[in-house]
């Protein structure tokens, strides 16, 4: 496994800046916010079918998908212009690569 650089993160509401992830989320009750407030509010994701705003699960499902259902991934799929849908696919292979650190 590479060693991944740290990145310094941010507090989206005060601008404090934290070593980890899981020291921002511990910061967040300084604000009274969830988790889930905190990254719908500040960073909002939307379905690319419906558009409409898109569940807070865990932060990982959060950022991962832009659908709620494989049904609407699919869809989409077949409404959404070709090169579109290519286009993403093809990005959503590279990044499953990635993270699997695969050639």
């Amino acid at each position: 496994m590479k060693a991944e650089a740290s990145k310094a993160i941010f507090c989206a509401v005060c601008n404090k800046e934290f070593s980890s992830r899981t020291s921002l989320h511990k910061h967040l009750k300084q604000h009274g916010l969830t988790m889930a407030e905190y990254y719908t509010m500040h960073f909002p994701r939307y379905n690319k079918l419906t558009g409409e705003p898109l569940p807070f699960k865990n932060i990982d499902h959060y950022f991962e998908r832009d659908f709620s259902t494989k049904q609407q991934l699919k869809k989409w799929c077949n409404e959404a212009p070709e090169k579109e849908v290519k286009d993403y696919i093809l990005n959503i292979m590279k990044e499953r690569q990635s993270q699997k650190q695969r050639k």
